[in-house]
């Protein structure tokens, strides 16, 4: 941002990965903007030089982002503002805090990251032939449900952790390929999802 002559701070558009521009507030008038339909996450937070086909984010860099935008659009800052412009602001508001949890969970970001490819959002459902992998699956979980015993549901949570490690470091280098093996993106997202119900399901026990 810089100060204009007549001490108005004027927010420079940012170049998006679609195409679009992001103006969050008008030169002229300070007002808040509408955002293209179309603008993509790592757009919105501005983090879209991520590695890896963005996948390899930076946790840190993204927080600061996300903070940045949400003192943008805090209501304080707009409570002086016209009604519509104030509605648009909690909208944009929830849309930055999608974006956010979305890009800071491996498991959202990796199928947020295969539906920009057209690839439709994973499911437990879809179908793994992998017979080994889904053995151990049920273990976990038969484990986990006749568990009577914090030590039990432990170990559950550290097996579950040590396969969560595994599929995030094969996810890491399917999206550094060139190309990238979108298919072999999809069934490992299919199996993080698992772990992370898994782990999910020992921090409800224990809580």
């Amino acid at each position: 941002m810089h100060l204009s002559w007549a001490g108005r701070v004027v927010a420079r558009a940012q170049p998006s990965a679609l195409g679009a521009r992001i103006l969050v507030r008008h030169a002229t008038n300070d007002a808040l903007q509408r955002l293209p339909s179309d603008i993509d996450y790592y757009t919105l937070l501005d983090v879209q030089d991520t590695p890896n086909h963005g996948w390899t984010i930076d946790l840190a860099q993204l927080k600061g982002q996300w903070r940045k935008k949400q003192a943008q659009l805090h209501p304080d800052r707009l409570v002086s503002r016209p009604a519509a412009e104030q509605h648009l602001g909690a909208e944009q508001s929830a849309l930055v805090n999608k974006a956010y949890e979305t890009l800071r969970s491996p498991l959202l970001r990796a199928t947020y990251l295969l539906q920009r490819e057209g690839i439709d959002a994973v499911e437990e459902a879809s179908s793994l032939e992998d017979p080994a992998f889904l053995m151990d699956v049920m273990e976990l979980q038969e484990a986990l449900e006749e568990a009577d015993n914090q030590e039990t549901v432990d170990q559950v949570g550290v097996a579950a952790s040590g396969r969560m490690d595994a599929v995030l470091t094969g996810l890491e280098h399917a999206f550094a390929q060139e190309p990238r093996d979108l298919e072999q993106v999809k069934s490992l997202a299919v199996q993080l999802r698992y772990w992370t119900n898994i782990e999910k399901a020992v921090r409800e026990w224990q809580g």
